[in-house]
């Protein structure tokens, strides 16, 4: 009796690239394709402000989910600009060490897998929970999406973010609170624009301590009337809506 050696050949399926990240048709996450050259991760003696913009430009997170990574290498790009350095100048040797650590993290990022489910089959209750922060040198904004199924198993998933480096003229603590919360509120309103489903609640938290009228004339006080009012008043206006 003759057996069949015949053996079903299985194909490893690569990665497919979707809206400029990695997809694995056979594993429900997405990763962020690494776009920089090898020439750009091992030269790191000869760099210049224009090749930091590449190189922080090529790094494609269209729903902010390295966020806490990207905002470091903006950091460091308002030092050169804080510096007055040229296009094409190279790096002080102090500016250049640090680059060269923020350089070896960045094909990491590309490691990072990021689930594509972010609610949980057959949920009943859906809701979106956010939140912002602020400090002397960023801001921004997270939102997370919390699903529970029928048998009361909570699931809880990143859903997007987004931040954004502290301009160079100096903002009071109260005003960088009022930005983060504005953020955030954007980022929510976006969100459920996107959302085809209905969210059964919201929170939006932060840090700000909305109590203290003592900060808001603070604001006030700090600039002219028309300024002051036409910036109260987009901001309100901004996280009033969601």
């Amino acid at each position: 009796m003759l057996l069949s050696t015949n053996r079903p050949v299985f194909k490893e399926i690569s990665s497919t690239t979707t809206f400029g990240l990695l997809r694995n048709p056979t594993i429900l996450n997405f990763q962020v394709k690494n776009n920089t050259t090898q020439v750009q991760q091992t030269n790191s003696t000869a760099s210049t402000k224009r090749r930091l913009l590449a190189t922080t430009a090529s790094i494609f997170d269209p729903l902010g989910l390295l966020s806490p990574a990207v905002i470091a290498y903006k950091i460091f790009l308002q030092k050169l600009w804080q510096d007055k350095l040229q296009w094409d100048e190279l790096l002080p040797a102090h500016l250049q060490q640090e680059w060269n650590q923020l350089l070896q993290t960045i094909p990491k990022l590309s490691q990072h897998k990021i689930n594509r489910n972010v609610i949980c089959s057959n949920s009943v209750n859906i809701q979106l929970h956010g939140f912002c922060v602020s400090s002397e040198r960023a801001y921004g904004a997270c939102l997370y999406m919390r699903s529970t199924d029928s048998n009361n198993k909570i699931f809880c998933e990143l859903r997007g973010s987004t931040s954004k480096v502290v301009p160079l003229k100096q903002f009071t603590t109260p005003r960088l609170e009022f930005c983060a919360a504005t953020l955030l509120s954007k980022l929510y309103k976006k969100a459920i624009g996107a959302l085809k489903l209905t969210v059964n609640k919201s929170y939006l938290c932060t840090h700000m301590d909305t109590g203290s009228t003592k900060q808001m004339e603070d604001i006030c006080c700090s600039y002219s009337r028309r300024n002051s009012i036409s910036f109260m008043e987009t901001c309100a206006i901004s996280i009033q809506s969601c």
